[in-house]
């Protein structure tokens, strides 16, 4: 195809955008060669019409400016695939979520719709061309690591679905690749194994039995912080079993008794009857003193004051460690957690996942479980390891490229990367592995040669629609540039846009893949052509699909606040606050602060908080 410039489609989306947008105003925006204004762009007839105008204007680039529903963007891709233009020259600009349905002024929505095309249009003429495909050749084996009944199921689902499961019955010493074409080696009493495998299910350990209880004795439970569901259930079955069957005595300290689980609240209840106390440690934690072969347990209880209570036993519930998953994390090249377990937030919304793409924990190695909950990790886990296991040739896109003639092989980017996706090429330089690259750009923001690029948001592209965006049609004030992570912010951006919530026109979102993307210069640049904040939003610590995102941020909008000190712009300006990505009501709160000192000031502490 020949590249006679850019053109842009409005997509009226079935006539709701009326009323809010001057959609001929905006169809007439300058700089594009040919404009098409369509009421159903996301139906067939629609898609079909686009297509045949897209071929005959013979254009190079593409914007579409329509509303953020993920039916929207498989449009796009498709008229961009019929009509032959690259995947980088093309754009989505949502017009309604993120403009119609949030700004009820229609000069100032109109306004802000104008800056927003004249930005995707500055975008797509810097893409940059993705790398080629790579082909990945999964061997259709899965590492199986522990002997827990998680791993036994695992291995029996894996066989069960033609899939071979090779079981570790050795250490596991070292563990590189990436996600259907990992090399495992494993140390056993005959010597060094190596395995090549498409994925690895790792249980760790079994955590040890707990102490033996003599009939009669006195018995504690500490639980501390908020435990999981599975060490309420087994410590007040054990709790129970002693009370019935062995005579004891038994009082259990807790700080949040977690019953939000089938049939625990029931299960308290039957405890509290049979004669287990149970103490809420509200003050702080009970001091622990051995006397005797025993333990003196005093704890301050609002009231009543310090009250001492003296046991045989002492168990620990949820701060048990777990020997070994510390160590096997390591290997395995995922994030370490406190006990060796994954954080609690990510445990629950993805049960067997890791931050390494073909890497699955279960049991042990997630965390606290049952045995029913450790089968249905195994099971889960299986279906999820063949989906990048199984034998064949698998084409994967490249979502980062290194420039190996500015490369100064420094291994930052080996020693940042979240998802070890990047390893040495031949020793001299930097290699990203396609099937382990999540696109998070922390990488790029680390390089200090700028020597990689991640494939969706190219430094010059970033920059040429920051630029773009803060040059158009006045707004009603000075401008507002929100960073918006697109796994927490951009989510509820669009629910407050669905749900019709209002905020300033002077509101400018950039969408990142994480703010862990960002570099100085990007906060900086608005403040210098007349931004009044920067806003980077993003998930909790606890929470980032690329674990360091918001870490990330907050360490460079300390170098950012220092760099625009120095150029004579306020450095109180930018600010980081952390969002889920249903949090439309926080989001909301700070997009309608004031850009004054007290405001920033409000800002300030919501993202502390």
């Amino acid at each position: 195809m020949n590249d006679s410039g850019t053109v842009l489609a409005v997509c009226t989306c079935g006539g709701t955008l009326c009323g809010r947008l001057a959609t001929e105003r905006i169809a007439t925006s300058p700089g594009f060669v040919s404009a098409l204004v369509s009421p159903d762009l996301c139906l067939p007839a629609g898609r079909a019409r686009a297509a045949s105008w897209l071929r005959e204007t013979a254009a190079g680039s593409l914007v579409v400016a329509a509303c953020g529903i993920p039916a929207a963007a498989h449009a796009v891709a498709e008229v961009a695939r019929v009509a032959g233009v690259a995947g980088h020259r093309t754009s989505l600009v949502d017009l309604r979520e993120g403009c119609a349905w949030v700004h009820p002024r229609p000069d100032q929505a109109t306004a802000k719709a104008l800056r927003m095309v004249a930005s995707a249009a500055a975008g797509v003429r810097e893409g940059m061309p993705p790398a080629p495909d790579a082909e990945v050749r999964p061997s259709g084996r899965v590492l199986v690591v522990g002997t827990d009944p998680g791993s036994l199921a695992a291995a029996a689902r894996l066989s069960e679905l033609g899939c071979e499961a090779v079981q570790v019955t050795g250490k596991l010493e070292r563990f590189e690749g990436q996600a259907g074409e990992f090399m495992a080696r494993i140390r056993t009493d005959q010597g060094a194994e190596c395995h090549a495998v498409g994925a690895v299910i790792a249980a760790g350990d079994a955590p040890a039995g707990p102490p033996v209880v003599q009939s009669g004795q006195r018995v504690a439970f500490l639980l501390e912080g908020d435990p999981w569901p599975s060490v309420t259930e087994s410590t007040l079955s054990a709790a129970l079993h002693l009370v019935r069957d062995r005579g004891c005595r038994v009082v259990v300290f807790f700080r949040d008794m977690g019953v939000a689980g089938r049939g625990l609240e029931e299960l308290y209840r039957e405890a509290r009857g049979s004669g287990v106390t149970f103490v809420r440690m509200e003050a702080g934690p009970p001091a622990l003193v051995e006397a005797n072969g025993g333990w003196n347990i005093t704890l301050d209880v609002p009231g009543l004051g310090p009250i001492t209570e003296t046991v045989d036993v002492l168990i620990s519930g949820a701060t048990a460690a777990l020997q070994g998953t510390r160590g096997l994390a390591e290997v395995l090249g995922v994030a370490p957690r406190k006990g060796g377990w994954a954080p609690r937030e990510r445990a629950l919304l993805e049960p067997v996942a890791t931050e390494r793409s073909g890497v699955f924990v279960i049991g042990p190695a997630r965390g606290p479980y049952t045995t029913d909950q450790a089968v249905r990790q195994g099971e889960a886990a299986a279906m999820a390891a063949l989906s990048v296991a199984a034998p064949g040739a698998v084409m994967v896109s490249a979502r980062a490229s290194v420039d190996t003639e500015r490369c100064a092989f420094c291994l930052t980017c080996l020693r940042v990367c979240p998802h070890q996706a990047v390893t040495t090429a031949m020793g001299q330089t930097m290699r990203v592995l396609p099937a382990a690259c999540q696109g998070c750009g922390v990488c790029a923001a680390a390089c200090p040669a700028g020597a990689i690029q991640i494939t969706e948001s190219p430094n010059r592209r970033l920059l040429a629609e920051m630029d773009a965006l803060m040059d158009g049609p006045s707004l009603g004030g000075r401008p507002t540039v929100v960073f918006a992570c697109a796994n927490s912010a951009v989510p509820a951006l669009q629910a407050m846009g669905r749900l019709r919530l209002s905020y300033p026109a002077a509101v400018l979102v950039v969408p990142v893949p994480c703010l862990g993307r960002l570099e100085p210069v990007h906060c900086v640049r608005p403040l210098a052509a007349g931004a009044g904040r920067v806003l980077l939003c993003g998930c909790y610590d606890r929470s980032c699909e690329h674990l360091v995102g918001p870490a990330s941020a907050r360490r460079m909008v300390e170098r950012a606040s220092a760099l625009a000190g120095e150029l004579g712009l306020d450095p109180g300006a930018i600010h980081v606050a952390s969002l889920a990505p249903v949090d439309w009501h926080g989001i909301g709160h700070l997009l309608n602060v004031p850009c004054d000192t007290e405001g920033s000031a409000k800002v300030t502490a919501h993202a502390t908080a």
